[in-house]
């Protein structure tokens, strides 16, 4: 069941370009239409700050197990091809909290790339060899590990604020020294302001 709803999702992903670039040519700044638009970073229907929820899945590689993931965004507009966004997501039956700052790319049209560092808290997993260290540890004891995230995304429009966007991101954690891989996958509803 978890397979068709994450082809689906990438389906959509991969066709949402098309759409794009069906809506028309950028402007360059030589044509005389783009110059009667305003010159500021934004256009006139464009909110430099978004706020989203995120509902979604986490599937780490190694367990082949998908976690109910749950989270709030925040994205910052920097220009016309970059954002700031600030993560954090509950991924709910491992009991880990992940938290990223990644950068957003936009090549063209709503179609984007996200990239940066975060780090991950989850409850500290027993080491084999490491009995006596663990049974000092306090029962709630969490840990906290360095993680990378690559993204790739669509935002769509619906109306003057509302935005839908849905995405599938890479989590690479470093844990134990080693790097562990997990794909998180969903759809994030929320408004410009």
């Amino acid at each position: 069941m978890r397979r068709p709803l994450g082809l689906i999702l990438l389906g959509f992903l991969l066709s949402a370009p098309a759409a794009a670039l069906a809506a028309g040519p950028e402007r360059t700044a030589e044509d005389p239409a783009a110059q009667a638009e305003p010159h500021g970073i934004l256009e006139e229907h464009e909110h430099a700050n978004a706020l989203s929820l995120f509902l979604g899945g986490t599937t780490e590689t190694e367990e082949q197990e998908t976690y109910f993931t749950l989270g709030l965004e925040y994205e910052r507009t920097l220009g016309r091809r970059f954002a700031l966004q600030l993560v954090a997501e509950h991924v709910s039956d491992k009991d880990a909290w992940v938290f990223a700052a990644p950068l957003l790319y936009r090549p063209v049209g709503e179609l984007h790339f996200i990239a940066g560092p975060g780090f991950e808290t989850a409850p500290r997993r027993p080491e084999s060899g490491h009995d006596s260290a663990e049974a000092e540890a306090p029962h709630d004891a969490r840990e906290a590990s360095f993680l990378l995230r690559f993204g790739v995304g669509y935002k769509l429009k619906l109306g003057k604020r509302l935005e839908v966007f849905p995405n599938v991101d890479l989590d690479l954690v470093r844990e134990h020294g080693e790097w562990v891989k997990a794909v998180v996958f969903g759809v994030s509803v929320g408004f410009g302001f």
